[in-house]
């Protein structure tokens, strides 16, 4: 009777541990850039790049800049919070943007159009 114990009390232990080894589920649902002030998004601002992510996997944020074929990090990776990520992002030159974010083996993109801008500080705007 307690061999019978042990192999149960073992094969309980070994499928606990394979469930809590088993990768946690982690995905991007969505990406959002916040408003510009005016009506173009515009260079040397900064903006706020909001995502939804499950799981606890970082999520890193990804920009592919005009005139580049290559996507470029840009800052330090996130853990959701809340299901919840945010980073900021100050284009460097006018043209498009596409901005990703990733995390495992999903991603989502969002393409921006940016204007030159003139940043004074604690207004920042397109020209």
């Amino acid at each position: 009777m307690k061999l019978v114990r042990f192999v149960s009390a073992s094969a309980f232990a070994v499928a606990a541990a394979a469930v809590m080894a088993a990768p946690a589920h982690a995905d991007v649902d969505s990406i959002a850039i916040a408003d510009p002030l005016g009506d173009s998004y515009a260079s040397s601002c900064t903006y706020q790049v909001v995502g939804t992510a499950t799981g606890n996997s970082p999520v890193s944020f990804l920009q592919k800049a005009p005139g580049s074929a290559a996507f470029t990090q840009v800052g330090a990776n996130a853990l959701p919070i809340n299901d919840g990520v945010a980073f900021s992002w100050t284009p460097s030159t006018a043209g498009k943007y596409t901005l990703r974010l990733e995390q495992g083996n999903t991603s989502k993109e969002a393409t921006v159009d940016v204007a030159t801008g003139i940043n004074l500080g604690s207004l920042c705007m397109a020209l």
